[in-house]
């Protein structure tokens, strides 16, 4: 084995300098898919490949795929089947899975982007290679050309250089093809060398012990990644089958049963047992005759380690949300096969497949239901189907992923964390509660807005200028229209051009792209709500936006009281109104200058914690915002500010086209004189306030930071499922070379 990969190391480089030989041109091969071109319809007839140094030989006959020697080695006959059956070999795709040992037809076939990567030679690469599709008859000389390497070498590296020297290049590649296919595919998945194993994959006894595993379980029931599991839905859950969190529930088990006061006396068995009580045989006994009728399918997670006494078990399993506990008794329990979908032949085989288990795995169940002697209710298995194998050690159960850095950049194993562990402290969400808030917000804000007449719309996210808020642009180039293009900062003009168009009330939940800082309250990329309102003021909106935020606190989190840092905000009472010059002047310190910004942001915003809007801001840093009739210098314009964040930035939208012109002027200038930040003269939106625009409102409202505040999460980054971050690091090593 080690001679082989010794082997293919060295020809590395030989090999890719003959591949880019125009006479030696074959076939197009990316990412692990074959693609014949649609002009050529030869394809292989006959493929002879070595096991062990023996021969295999593959045929394609009448569209399918047939393998003598009984067919031995070929579990997944379907993806073989999927190989062959294709008219054009153009249209097959995943072929070969990455990271994935399929049937041994299709390795043959997919087998040829090996050559780009003896590194690593299970893919996580692209590579082109062409040949010339007359030549196919050299690839059927394989197992006179493995014999004479085999026979010439002599098991040395330097004989077999000098004999592949020299041979024709399609020889060479014919010779690399099949050493590959030996040591790879005829050893263990990951061979146990690191230039062979799966990248971020640490080798270690764990893993080990789950490959060793995995290589049972295939031996056991076949396709260890199946395609699906059928669950049941007596629960009659209108997603169309039962979920771990539906049987959980005491309220679905009493519907089933049809009997209301059935909640009522399954609810006291498991209060009963919380507290160390054990329920009666009597009380056990009723509610296990109504229990036991239930049948079901259930799949999840293994969300922890089995506890095995003797010939039986327990063990929980997950949906991320909720558990459910499961009873495995080996006289009962039966192993599916996930070839043929019946159980498994022969006495023990479904214990035997319980003992292959590791947490994380995942598994579907079938067998009724009944509540333990310790009064928890569980699931008495009578059938199991392997489903999926964890290849890596699951996080912490008591304590989750402390590291941020982890949590935020591998948010499912953060996911999977939070669903696992069991220490949290009071009030205390779980990642996957805190992104279910986030879309319980959104939806009771979009609620919100359409019962009050708002008519949701999209707008481009890539624009020709980027206007619509003060901040430096992502630039890009379209290659059709040769135009540099920019990814929106705000979809402000758009959403003005509708209301110019007749849109009274119109919204948007829109994606924002800055090229700016990164810090708790900032990401690059981000989600806003903006909307606008005809015929409406800076106030009219301010009470509009009070009253929305209010009913989607209450409705999505079902109290208007939120603790956030330590703080209790509360959106019960009336908001703030505080002027710009009235809040500095209560929060700043006397003598403290004179920047009225800076003083803002130093000594007013930390100290916003009750929900306030902050009006009156200088019209020269508001260049949409309609001027106050009353000070010519002071835009109407406010910001809402909640838990010393601000969520939201609203104005009295300017609509005199010549004026917004002359706005857009001093903006130009300030971008001359070197501020990136300022806005683009947009001619295209003067011309259409030249249409006329009526008198309108709006507001944007940033989402990330209100679900920050409605979550109590300190960084912004806990509220989007993946953040920007730096590329993670590689380890020194040859597993990352």
């Amino acid at each position: 084995m080690d001679f082989i990969q010794g082997v293919i190391a060295a020809l590395y480089q030989y090999v890719r300098q003959q591949l880019s030989d125009q006479s030696t041109r074959r076939h197009l091969i990316k990412n692990r898919h074959i693609c014949y071109r649609a002009h050529r319809r030869q394809y292989f007839r006959t493929l002879t490949l070595s096991d062990q140094w023996s021969a295999f030989t593959f045929q394609r006959t009448h569209g399918a795929v047939t393998v003598d020697r009984d067919q031995q080695n070929v579990p997944q006959g379907p993806r073989l089947f999927q190989v062959a059956n294709m008219t054009h070999m153009k249209n097959i795709e995943n072929a070969v899975g990455k990271n994935e040992p399929p049937a041994l037809g299709a390795q043959s076939l997919a087998h040829s982007e090996q050559f780009d990567g003896a590194q690593n030679l299970l893919g996580h690469r692209s590579v082109t290679i062409y040949h010339e599709p007359e030549r196919f008859a050299e690839w059927h000389r394989l197992q006179s050309v493995i014999a004479q390497t085999e026979s010439q070498t002599s098991g040395r590296s330097s004989t077999l250089w000098s004999c592949l020297h020299r041979r024709s290049q399609t020889e060479v590649c014919a010779t690399l093809f099949a050493l590959t296919c030996l040591a790879l595919y005829n050893q263990r998945f990951t061979s146990g060398a690191g230039t062979l194993s799966i990248p971020f994959i640490e080798e270690n006894d764990q893993t080990q012990a789950r490959r060793d595993h995995l290589d049972a379980l295939r031996s056991l029931v076949g396709n260890a990644y199946p395609n699906k599991f059928a669950r049941s839905n007596v629960s009659q859950n209108p997603g169309g089958e039962d979920t771990i969190s539906d049987l959980a529930n005491v309220s679905t088990i009493a519907r089933i049963v049809a009997d209301d006061s059935f909640a009522e006396v399954l609810g006291s068995l498991t209060r009963a047992a919380a507290a160390g009580e054990k329920p009666s045989p009597e009380a056990l006994q009723t509610v296990n005759e109504k229990l036991n009728q239930i049948q079901v399918r259930v799949s999840g997670r293994i969300a922890s380690p089995p506890r095995v006494m003797g010939k039986a078990a327990f063990v929980h399993l997950s949906d991320g949300v909720s558990r459910l506990q499961i009873y495995v008794r080996k006289a009962d329990v039966q192993a599916i096969s996930n070839d043929t979908g019946a159980p498994l032949e022969g006495d023990g085989k479904g214990w035997d497949l319980f003992a292959l288990l590791d947490h994380g795995d995942f598994i579907g169940v079938a067998g009724y239901l009944f509540v333990t002697k310790t009064g928890e209710l569980s699931l008495h298995v009578q059938q199991m189907q392997f489903l999926a194998k964890a290849l890596l050690p699951m996080p912490d159960k008591m304590h989750g992923i402390n590291d941020p850095e982890i949590r935020q950049r591998q948010r499912y194993a953060d996911l999977i964390a939070g669903s696992l562990k069991l220490e949290r402290e009071e009030g205390e969400l779980t990642p996957r509660e805190v992104f279910q808030a986030r879309s319980a917000i959104i939806r009771e804000m979009r609620r919100f807005l359409e019962n009050h007449g708002y008519v949701e719309v999209e707008t481009p996210m890539l624009t020709p200028k980027a206007t619509g808020a003060l901040a430096k642009p992502f630039k890009t180039h379209h290659n059709a229209l040769d135009i540099d293009l920019y990814a929106r900062i705000a979809p402000e003009l758009y959403l003005k051009r509708l209301v110019v168009g007749g849109f009274e009330k119109v919204f948007e939940l829109n994606r924002n792209f800055r090229n700016e800082g990164i810090d708790r309250t900032h990401n690059p990329e981000f989600t806003m709500l903006e909307f606008y309102c005809a015929y409406m003021d800076v106030n009219g909106m301010m009470n509009f936006c009070e009253a929305m935020l209010r009913a989607t606190v209450l409705s999505a989190l079902g109290d208007a009281h939120v603790s956030y840092q330590g703080q209790e905000v509360d959106f019960s009472q009336p908001f703030q109104h505080l002027t710009m010059k009235e809040a500095v002047e209560k929060f700043a310190p006397p003598g403290a200058g004179e920047d009225m910004l800076e003083l803002f942001d130093q000594y007013v915003q930390p100290n916003l914690i009750q929900p306030t809007f902050i009006s009156d801001f200088p019209k020269a840093i508001s260049p949409l915002s309609k001027a106050s009739p009353a000070d010519p210098s002071i835009a109407e314009r406010f910001e809402f500010f909640a838990g010393g964040l601000e969520c939201g930035n609203g104005f009295s939208e300017l609509n005199d086209p010549e004026e917004q012109y002359q706005r857009f002027r001093d903006q130009a200038q300030q971008r001359e004189g070197g501020d990136e930040e300022a806005m683009v003269m947009d001619e295209d939106y003067i011309r259409a306030l030249a249409y006329g625009m009526p008198p309108a409102a709006g507001i944007g409202i940033g989402i990330d930071r209100l679900v920050m505040l409605l979550t109590n999460q300190h960084s912004i980054r806990d509220v989007i499922l993946f953040p920007h971050m730096r590329p993670e690091r590689r380890s020194e090593g040859p597993a990352a070379e």
